[in-house]
């Protein structure tokens, strides 16, 4: 069993490699942090968002997701849902 998982990791870090020019590890941050725009939605904290994504601290995802978007969440919540 952990040779077929061990194998779909390695093909799965070649495709993110080739598809989307990105290391697996990256393209999966970014999934979540487009699915965090969901959830800004919702009148949610920044630290549940976080939580919720799998994140270790609020201040680690919002170093992520300025790094993505170039603004933090709150400001992305404010700029564009108007909360």
């Amino acid at each position: 069993m952990g040779k077929g998982i061990h194998g779909f990791v390695k093909t799965s870090s070649r495709l993110c490699a080739k598809e989307f020019n990105q290391s697996f590890a990256m393209w999966r941050q970014n999934i979540r942090l487009v699915l965090s725009l969901q959830l800004l939605e919702k009148n949610l904290s920044i630290q549940n968002i976080a939580l919720e994504l799998g994140y270790q601290s609020d201040s680690a995802y919002i170093h992520a997701f300025k790094g993505l978007f170039a603004q933090t969440p709150s400001q992305y919540r404010k700029k564009f849902l108007l909360v």
